[in-house]
């Protein structure tokens, strides 16, 4: 083994220890799959600087996206916060709504009563 390999052994070690992992622990089958992945595969830096640029163009796009996303969400929930001061208002015009029926009904009975009787 190299020394890097101990290094790495000796650390998730002192891990284990530090936080009381016990050895059938899926973390650690995590962890035991992240050296498989390095030890065999290679990873290729590219050697022009347009994928750089891409990458960055990208996550200034991202990063536009992410704020028109959180700007909609902030308006939807403010919305959404606006439903029960509509719900209420509506309740109340309806209760305005059935006292002024009432009365009309009251003053047609009357009228009725009045001119037919």
């Amino acid at each position: 083994m190299s020394e890097e390999q101990d290094n790495f052994r000796v650390a998730v070690l002192d891990w284990k220890h530090r936080h009381r992992i016990r050895d059938d622990d899926p973390m650690l089958a995590a962890v035991d799959l992240l050296e498989v992945f390095f030890k065999h595969v290679k990873v290729q830096v590219p050697d022009s600087n347009e994928k750089f640029i891409e990458v960055r163009a990208s996550l200034q796009q991202l990063d536009r996206l992410g704020k028109d996303f959180t700007k909609q969400t902030r308006e939807l929930t403010q919305e959404i916060r606006g439903v029960p001061k509509l719900s209420k208002e509506l309740a109340i015009g309806r209760t305005v709504g059935f006292v002024i029926i009432a009365l009309a009904s009251l003053v047609a009975g009357v009228l009725i009563g009045k001119f037919l009787l």
